[in-house]
This record gives structure tokens, sequence and C-alpha cells, in this order.
């Protein structure tokens, strides 16, 4: 599933417009000295280049939603503190390169 989101993620997007992934397993720091504690499943930003967070989970996946909503929050929080400017530029260049 992951890959297939990665290369049509247009499966997910909404009206606003497409989604340009910038990485898969982008890392998400959880503090100035930790690097990577997280691993983002996908990365996407949109036309306007505002930071799209996707993880991905199986339906028979049994933990909580509150527990993946919770998750997700702090990806979004500790990206938003830790990412310093150009972390999504590299991000993406590096995606590219492959």
């Amino acid at each position: 599933m992951q890959s297939l989101v990665a290369q049509y993620p247009e499966l997910i997007g909404d009206a606003d417009g497409s989604l340009l992934l910038v990485r898969r397993e982008q890392p998400i720091n959880d503090g100035t000295e930790a690097l990577g504690r997280w691993s983002l499943d996908h990365l996407f930003v949109t036309r306007t280049a505002i930071p799209v967070l996707v993880e991905l989970k199986r339906a028979i996946d049994s933990r909580l939603r509150r527990e993946v909503v919770g998750q997700m929050l702090d990806y979004a929080a500790n990206g938003v503190a830790y990412w310093q400017a150009g972390t999504i530029a590299e991000a993406f260049a590096s995606t590219c390169k492959i």
C-alpha cells in the first residue's frame, strides 16, 4: 500500500490539488539531540507548499484510534519544532536522486 500511495498520491488527495511526494520514511526528531526517533511513512507537499504527513495503518491493526491520532500529533508537533529550514527541500532533493 505504501508504494501505491507514493506512486499515486491522488488516492489520498482532496479537491485542493495534487500532492508532491517529498520523501518516504521521513525521519522526525523528538529533540535537538535526537536524530530520527520516528519515521513518517510519507511526506508530501501541496501545490501551495503545505506539508502533508501520511501514516498508513492496516485495517487489522488493533491499536486504538487514539494511539494512531496521538502518533500523528507527535509527528506534526515535532516536525514543526525540530525540522530546520531547508529540511523538506533537502528531503525532496534526496528523493529526486533515487
